[in-house]
């Protein structure tokens, strides 16, 4: 059984170059953490008593949520991990102890390896990415996934409030759709344009769906905006997930 001590000495930097998360990326490696996060869960003690909000990002391919994630990680009191999958694990049955260690670990692991995720740097420095102070924010940037999984599961939005007894925020992050659908042309399609605009129509409606049923719970950030005034965008972020900038 692979343990977090083995996910170290398989090539990290191969897989993070190729943008395959370090470890949870096929059900077998899932089914290989079950025992080990809930041995360091258990370990952990009290280090997650103090949390008091869930992040959920959730929208397309290639909208900004690694670089938001990022950011958001480097905060002293919030940990979000990098494309962990999060509704994964969840589907497979990790209670919400275990998801909080792997969210962590993701985080830890990450920064370990430089923080970069095919040709682009996350990486923020002097801040506390990877490591916190006291931990009152987590959460997970697999934006486009989460969006999908729900929209094909709808009972697991009820499953992750459920399980994951905190307050929720979910950050809808909008881009360009020629970039999103392009995304999914190349790596998910094989090409296909139709079929790609079929899937961002479907991540769309789900996320509609979502922003209705939520209301407040959801902020919409726009990745345009966000780059003509990052400071402003960066603050009302941390106020949304009830953090100060």
């Amino acid at each position: 059984m692979r343990t977090f001590k083995d996910a170290e000495k398989y090539d990290a930097a191969e897989r993070l170059a190729r943008e395959i998360p370090l470890w949870g990326a096929t059900d077998a490696e899932v089914q290989a953490l079950f025992a080990p996060s809930q041995q360091e869960a258990e370990r952990l003690g009290g280090v997650f008593d103090g949390l008091e909000v869930y992040c959920t990002f959730i929208g397309y391919p290639r909208s900004g949520h690694s670089i938001m994630g990022s950011l958001l990680d480097a905060h002293p009191n919030v940990i979000i991990a990098h494309e962990l999958d999060a509704l994964r694990f969840l589907e497979a049955g990790f209670s919400e102890r275990q998801l909080y260690y792997l969210l962590v670990e993701n985080s830890r692991l990450f920064t370990r390896h430089g923080r970069k995720w095919g040709p682009y740097s996350y990486a923020v420095p002097g801040q506390r990415q990877g490591e916190f102070t006291q931990l009152k924010v987590i959460g997970d940037n697999k934006g486009g996934r989460t969006t999908t999984r729900i929209g094909r599961n709808w009972q697991l939005l009820a499953k992750l409030r459920d399980t994951v007894r905190l307050n929720h925020r979910f950050v809808h992050v909008v881009r360009n759709p020629f970039d999103n659908i392009a995304t999914l042309a190349m790596r998910q399609t094989g090409g296909d344009i139709v079929r790609a605009v079929e899937q961002y129509f479907f991540m769309c409606q789900t996320n509609e769906r979502l922003r209705r049923e939520l209301g407040s719970q959801v902020m919409d950030f726009h990745h345009e905006e966000f780059l003509r005034a990052p400071a402003s965008w960066l603050a009302r972020l941390c106020e949304f997930v009830g953090v100060v900038a």
